[in-house]
């Protein structure tokens, strides 16, 4: 079956997306911030009011509404899954999704990723934007730009 596994901070996004009628029952949903680890209280801060992104997400963020984090790998070892296409596009948290997931990129691969990079919100938390394909390719994935605004990265698992 090709089921949808879903984040995102924001519980009205989440309904937003599950209206979409391309998604079935299939389809989970889970309210939750990806990161390293699992089960870490952190904030975080809607860019405006009707914007669909997020600004600010950590330990440090005050405003807003508070979110659990959760791993990658710690959900796919829960739930039993092995995803064949992640998407990321976690403003500025990139690097955090994929630490958080590499148990299950060495011992089961996904075939794809499409990372929405965000190199000012990376630099801002002291990452190197470079290293999202850095961790990709020491993973055994050849990785490419999508054209586009933005800094775009399809990953396709190769080794």
């Amino acid at each position: 079956a090709n089921a949808v596994h879903g984040f995102d901070l924001d519980q009205e996004r989440l309904g937003i997306v599950r209206s979409h009628p391309s998604l079935h029952d299939d389809a989970t949903l889970i309210c939750g911030a990806i990161s390293t680890t699992s089960g870490q209280t952190i904030g975080y801060a809607p860019r405006s009011t009707g914007h669909l992104s997020t600004t600010q997400a950590g330990e440090t963020v005050e405003s807003g509404q508070k979110v659990v984090t959760l791993s990658l790998d710690d959900y796919c070892s829960t739930v039993n899954i092995s995803p064949d296409i992640v998407k990321i596009d976690i403003e500025g948290g990139e690097i955090d999704a994929l630490r958080g997931f590499e148990p299950t990129l060495s011992e089961d691969p996904p075939k794809h990723f499409l990372i929405e990079v965000h190199p000012d919100l990376l630099r801002e938390r002291g990452e190197d934007p470079k290293n999202v394909e850095m961790i990709l390719e020491e993973q055994g994935y050849k990785c490419e730009q999508i054209p586009g605004d933005g800094m775009r990265v399809h990953a396709t698992y190769i080794s």
